[in-house]
């Protein structure tokens, strides 16, 4: 039997979407380390009898109240004692949070291991990433009882690409888009990444067909995506942590930020809105949104000054001007907008002595942002917060590391 792959350290990359959801709180509260909040465990994973272990992607969130997300581990135990990998689901319901594993990952033609971010459409099915075949695959899951779960696609590692990012994006016509990490061109180490399409069937029972929208070739167009947007009219947006501009800040290059649009007859256009410097604009590498008026926001590190939160602006000319939003005070791992310009940060630290926070940035008039603490993750059962799903109702739902088996908790915080 295949063993589980070491544990992954904590990402720094990563990103997040905004749900619009409400939902009551309630479940056990404990408030010892906490900054004006209250955090409360709706779900502590043990790894027993098919639950899940090490919960490391943000949650989703349904319109009907429902939460999902993916455990790396815990499940069916054929990838060894630590179990393949859940994904799961948490209901509000009589005033209780019921949990479920939906589905446990096998180690087969399924993979092992998720550090998916889930994707919904309409229709309710989930969609994420799996470790199955050589390359990485597509997987999706349908309600039901059970839940069906079928691939959709395996990547080749030819113009394709290979290990894909999540989460991914759905169209209107059922369409699947998305990045990978590495293969196609090799201009970078193990190849510098794609941009596909996953095209559904013509037929009912057909295969899906990928058709590879951009291939990053390194250089000055930038290689590495390390996260993907979309916004509603179908732009892609994204970042880069290779090429670009080399320099002593950035030996491997500083990164990009790009735009891929479509044109009419299926093409696609693609442009570097802004390339990184390393100093003073640091070294992008996640957590990318865009607000309400098409300003892009998202997080850049320097060295021995740690990350920023910075903003791009479009002007009527085509180009776009970079500005910093926020230096953090206490670091950012990665960050999740909110309502009316809100911006939550969270802080992933050490397993005990500086165990992450967790806190709130809200636009001032006339510029800048005031720092709120909302809690501190600090020796305690609750650690290591993952990134945050913020809702209107101003609830944040998020995962972290701890409990009573260290496998990691689901939380709200208000």
């Amino acid at each position: 039997m295949p063993a589980v792959p070491n544990r992954p350290r904590r990402s720094r990359l990563g990103t997040s979407l905004l749900f619009a959801v409400a939902i009551l709180l309630v479940s056990e509260t404990f408030n010892s380390h906490l900054v004006a909040q209250t955090v409360t465990v709706l779900h502590t994973f043990t790894g027993a009898s098919g639950d899940g272990f090490n919960p490391l992607a943000p949650l989703i969130a349904a319109p009907n109240g429902r939460l999902y997300g993916t455990t790396y581990s815990g499940g069916d135990t054929n990838c060894g004692i630590g179990g393949c990998g859940t994904v799961f689901e948490e209901e509000l319901s009589g005033g209780q949070w019921n949990y479920s594993t939906i589905y446990e990952f096998t180690g087969g033609v399924d993979g092992c291991c998720q550090t998916s971010t889930l994707t919904r459409d309409k229709a309710g099915r989930l969609y994420g990433v799996t470790t199955g075949g050589s390359f990485g695959r597509i997987f999706r899951l349908t309600p039901g009882n059970p839940w069906h779960f079928e691939i959709l696609y395996s990547f080749q590692n030819q113009s394709d690409g290979e290990y894909p990012l999540t989460p991914l994006f759905i169209d209107s016509t059922g369409s699947i888009f998305g990045a990978t990490q590495s293969g196609s061109l090799n201009n970078c180490p193990n190849g510098c990444g794609a941009i596909f399409q996953i095209m559904p069937p013509a037929k009912k029972g057909g295969a899906w067909t990928e058709k590879t929208l951009y291939q990053f070739p390194g250089g000055a167009n930038g290689g590495i995506p390390t996260t993907l947007i979309m916004d509603a009219s179908g732009v892609i947006f994204g970042t880069t942590n290779y090429d670009g501009i080399v320099n002593g800040s950035c030996p491997n290059g500083c990164g990009v930020a790009f735009r891929l649009q479509p044109s009419q007859g299926g093409t696609w256009t693609y442009s570097v809105i802004y390339t990184f410097n390393g100093h003073p604009d640091g070294n992008a590498f996640g957590s990318l949104f865009e607000d309400a008026t098409g300003n892009l926001f998202g997080l850049a590190f320097q060295i021995n000054k740690g990350e920023e939160i910075f903003e791009l602006t479009p002007s009527q000319s085509g180009s776009w001007t970079r500005t910093i939003a926020y230096v953090p005070k206490h670091g950012i791992s990665t960050m999740t907008p909110g309502v009316n310009g809100v911006i939550y940060g969270v802080e992933t630290g050490d397993f005990d002595i500086n165990a992450g926070t967790l806190y709130q940035l809200t636009p001032q008039t006339g510029g800048g942002y005031t720092f709120k603490m909302l809690a501190n993750f600090n020796k305690g059962p609750d650690r290591n917060p993952d990134a945050i799903l913020s809702a209107p109702s101003g609830t944040l739902y998020g995962t972290l590391s701890g409990g009573s088996s260290d496998g990691g908790m689901v939380i709200s915080v208000h």
